[in-house]
């Protein structure tokens, strides 16, 4: 060792290759909290979970990794160890905090730079190791470079939509997601919203004077919450190396009237359901709301003691159900609620004032509405459910994470296959009307019959969630924020809601679609004029 050069989550040390004879950087994995005994290291407990997830990021970088790349590493003195090249550079996030922000066209530069290190990482299907984020960014003479890190969590600022989800998912768009919010802090020096913080309403920091159209475009498609709209990696550097912004597809022109946006959450809004005269909703403000079928707010409803997971209209009146395994009815001035030891993964109401349960034990669970009254389990054996639908038949579907659609035979007490999807991946959505059910896996939505099964065409991105017209006609179905129109006969599809916040919730009310978002706002999508 020559000399220390910079401590942030451990200690970086210029030294000397005595094999090679040249100056290399040294890092010593030495978290705060750590202290030394003579030459041993004693590691806070609380910085082992750390220590590990660097020492696995250490053996995966290779050479066709882009960024810092590792020499050599080994264990010595109770820590670990890696060599890589000199310089070490100025970290982004320690200039950021010292108050000196990247000028635009600087940010331009070091963004393109990072750009085309993932685009490197993407060809070889590599993606980052830990989160990307201010503090794993070096400024060099050179322009910028990707750290190593030091085995720290996320930043949550970094952490992009699909990333928050359950399940979660972390794909390269991503890490495209992670370099907008990096580039953003580092050219404002304001601290971004996280993904669920914005899906509220919560506005970016705003880019200074003089930012060019290309930087100004490269970090608005960047941090799009939806990830279909995301630049790859290799498109951003070509939109910040050549200057030049790129064309973005034009909303569609439709002479349908502008939707009605309610505000009926002060969260993600799950849950919606109408029977063509009250629309109700469920959202994770644990609340449940009553409005008529223009939108107008009837009642609000409290009661809810965990995430809803589904709601309905019994003969008492309305009845929702959350996971902490309570179903409450709500009657009148009145409310009563019965429970179950289980979790709840969904509910829906049957029926005969019942209704029906999945049951994270693996069973699906009778409830008599009246009380609202458990009424008894039935095994779902070697069916693992993702999705649970009643069809205006009464009979009880149950999506499966293999893509199929499984019939539950209640004399039985047996599961039966019905529909297969040609990919096995998991059933996303079902939704019914009259004799024919849509299903959604990823992509494709099929809409099937005791007479036909009709695939639709593929849509641009996974659906979250379906309604069917009520002649069965046409099938809504969102994807991200937006909304996609198909006629089940012709095919034909067109998009008719474009939104920036992730729907999750659809229905069908008469000559109108109502749908949720994670703003917690109620749509009305009037289905009268033309496109």
């Amino acid at each position: 060792m020559v000399r220390a050069l910079r401590r942030d989550g451990g200690i970086s040390y210029q030294a000397l290759d005595e094999t090679r004879g040249q100056p290399v950087l040294l890092l010593e994995f030495f978290p705060p909290g750590a202290r030394r005994l003579g030459a041993l290291v004693i590691l806070p407990e609380e910085s082992r979970a750390a220590l590990e997830r660097w020492t696995a990021q250490l053996s995966r970088t290779g050479p066709a990794s882009g960024g810092q790349q590792v020499q050599l590493n080994f264990e010595q003195n109770g820590t670990r160890y890696a060599v890589t090249a000199l310089p070490l550079g100025e970290s982004l996030l320690d200039r950021v905090r010292a108050g000196r922000l990247l000028a635009p066209e600087e940010a331009q530069a070091v963004m393109a730079a990072l750009a085309q290190t993932l685009a490197a990482r993407h060809a070889q299907r590599e993606g980052m190791d830990g989160g990307l984020g201010p503090g794993r960014v070096s400024l060099t003479q050179g322009g910028a470079r990707l750290d190593l890190g030091w085995g720290q969590p996320d930043w949550p600022a970094g952490l992009a939509p699909e990333q928050l989800r359950t399940p979660a998912r972390t794909t390269a768009a991503s890490d495209i997601y992670a370099l907008g919010t990096t580039l953003l802090y580092a050219v404002t020096g304001e601290a971004v919203p996280d993904a669920a913080q914005r899906a509220l309403g919560q506005p970016l920091p705003t880019l200074p004077p003089g930012t060019s159209p290309a930087l100004r475009q490269a970090l608005t498609l960047s941090l799009a919450l939806q990830e279909n709209e995301r630049l790859d990696a290799a498109a951003l550097v070509r939109l910040l190396q050549s200057g030049q912004t790129v064309p973005v597809a034009a909303p569609s022109q439709n002479t349908r009237p502008a939707p009605q946006v309610v505000q009926a959450h002060q969260g993600w809004l799950t849950h919606i359901f109408s029977d063509g005269e009250h629309i109700i909703t469920a959202g994770t403000d644990l609340r449940v709301r009553l409005f008529g079928s223009g939108g107008q707010p009837l009642r609000s409803l409290d009661g809810l003691e965990g995430r809803p997971v589904g709601l309905g209209l019994s003969a008492g009146g309305v009845v929702a159900a959350d996971e902490s395994g309570r179903v409450r009815l709500w009657e009148g001035q009145h409310t009563r609620a019965g429970s179950v030891r289980q979790r709840l993964l969904g509910f829906a109401v049957r029926a005969g004032n019942r209704a029906v349960a999945l049951q994270d034990d693996g069973t699906l669970g009778g409830w008599n509405l009246g009380g609202p009254d458990a009424q008894g389990s039935a095994p779902l054996r070697g069916v693992s459910a993702t999705a649970l639908h009643v069809t205006p038949e009464d009979r009880i579907l149950l999506g499966t994470q293999r893509g199929q659609v499984m019939v539950f035979d209640e004399d039985l007490l047996l599961t039966q296959p019905w529909w297969q999807a040609q990919d096995s991946l998991p059933v996303t959505a079902m939704a019914s009307s009259g004799d024919r059910v849509a299903v959604a896996v990823n992509r494709s939505v099929t809409v099937l019959s005791a007479q036909a099964e009709l695939p639709l065409p593929p849509l641009p991105g996974a659906v979250t969630a379906l309604a069917l017209s009520p002649d069965g006609e046409q099938v809504a179905a969102t994807v991200g924020g937006n909304i996609h129109l198909i006629g089940v006969e012709s095919g034909e599809s067109e998009v008719l809601y474009r939104g920036r916040v992730p729907v999750r919730a659809l229905g069908w009310s008469g000559e109108q679609v109502v749908a949720g978002n994670d703003a917690g706002q109620l749509l009305l999508l009037q289905m009268t004029g033309s496109s």
